[in-house]
């Protein structure tokens, strides 16, 4: 259960609350034997084998799994249910007396008040970021926030700045939006760089989004990778700018005059591949899955020897899709899928191919990815799973998909 603007029960009551579960549970599980396996439901993990003695340390792990068991019907299975509903229920009424304000703060909250109260700018940019965005037990609160950001700007906090210009903006008051970014980008803050330039016309946001890269902003980097990719012709003939000047590399030869021959195709998605790996060495999820891609369809250029040995690109793009997926990058995961359902860079495994095509289906990506899902489960004669997915695609062929399985009896 999610409620807007509130957050995460502090570690210390969540904590109590699952002792009191794995002692609700103990009574009924400890040290006895249940001939079925307690799933994951969302992975597919055991979490207990069956027949294995539960101890303090599984129940432990089946209460952090709560919202996630999966248990064969069985009269165990039901009082397991029993049994957490009613911790479900704590859990929601805590929940609840936080998003109302009911939970006291903590001694470092009521420090950082007082600071921002007495003027400290850095208190008041940490305050002000909490009730942007709600946490540390404080309701989202955007006009308070504006207000210590505003202060903390006032006496010099470049970061109170952006933070500023970034609530302006969701206001929709873009003029006032990119004052702040202009100011804070003239003192050298990069996000300033990169969001000055996503509210400039496309001649202006290249040279922003190249200063911004140069000072280690991670999406600016991946945005000179989008600007390589589409290549220096488009650039040049749509918007009359010298996409070269923005080279990774300024000594490469991709500053060679190539517009508008046609020949610039290959230099200009190395360029993109670079941009786009030094933006996932900065951790940017979306520019991993995006270097994945370059390594996949040859737009990495080979430097060394063993990097145009065969099966180096697949292996480099698989591993750039898991770093990606593991950050929860939707479609990074259902490429990781289909990486694993075709043994492209990674030893097949339809688990792992089903693992990463339900982790994306659950993020968003429901049509592809929970079709691919049921076509994977179907191929491997789980016709009750494939039927789920399919019907979890929710698209018009789902009906004829399901139909094609067979007669239920024979699920």
């Amino acid at each position: 259960m999610k409620f807007e603007g509130s957050q995460e029960l502090n570690n210390l009551a969540r904590t109590k609350l699952l002792d009191s579960l794995v002692d609700d549970l103990s009574v009924i599980l400890l040290n006895e034997k249940i001939p079925l396996d307690v799933v994951n439901g969302q992975n597919g993990e055991i979490i207990v084998p069956a027949n294995q003695r539960f101890t303090k340390s599984l129940l432990r792990r089946m209460a952090e799994n709560h919202d996630r068991l999966d248990i064969d019907r069985s009269p165990i299975r039901d009082k397991v249910r029993e049994i957490i509903n009613r911790f479900e229920e704590r859990l929601t009424d805590e929940q609840l007396r936080i998003a109302r304000g009911q939970f006291p703060e903590s001694l470092e909250r009521v420090e950082l008040r007082k600071r921002a109260e007495n003027g400290d700018p850095q208190a008041q940019y940490e305050l002000g970021f909490s009730y942007k965005n709600g946490t540390d037990m404080l309701g989202r609160n955007p006009e308070k926030a504006k207000l210590l950001f505003k202060a903390a700007a006032d006496k010099g906090n470049i970061n109170a700045l952006t933070c500023l210009g970034i609530c302006y903006s969701e206001d929709n008051n873009l003029a006032l939006a990119k004052q702040c970014f202009q100011e804070a980008s003239t003192k050298g803050d990069a996000e300033a760089h990169y969001l000055l330039a996503g509210l400039s016309p496309e001649r202006e946001a290249i040279c922003l989004y190249h200063a911004a890269a140069k000072k280690g902003n991670p999406q600016a980097m991946r945005k000179l990778g989008d600007y390589w990719a589409l290549g220096r012709d488009h650039w040049w003939f749509r918007h009359g700018v010298q996409l070269a000047a923005y080279s990774f590399n300024e000594e490469s030869s991709s500053l060679e005059d190539y517009t508008g021959t046609g020949r610039a195709d290959k230099l200009d998605r190395a360029e993109a591949a670079e941009w786009y790996r030094l933006a996932a060495d900065h951790n940017d999820a979306e520019a991993q899955r995006k270097l994945g891609d370059c390594y996949i369809e040859e737009w990495v250029v080979p430097k060394r020897f063993e990097e145009g040995t065969p099966g180096y690109r697949e292996k480099q793009g698989a591993k750039w899709y898991r770093k990606a997926a593991e950050q929860g990058d939707a479609e990074a995961q259902q490429k990781l899928a289909c990486c694993y359902e075709n043994g492209i860079g990674v030893a097949q495994s339809e688990v792992q191919a089903a693992k990463w095509y339900g982790k994306a289906g659950s993020q968003g990506d429901e049509f592809f990815s929970y079709e691919a899902l049921g076509d994977l489960y179907s191929r491997m004669g789980e016709k009750r799973k494939a039927a789920k997915a399919y019907r979890k695609a929710g698209f018009r062929g789902s009906s004829s998909k399901i139909r094609n399985l067979g007669p239920k009896s024979s699920w």
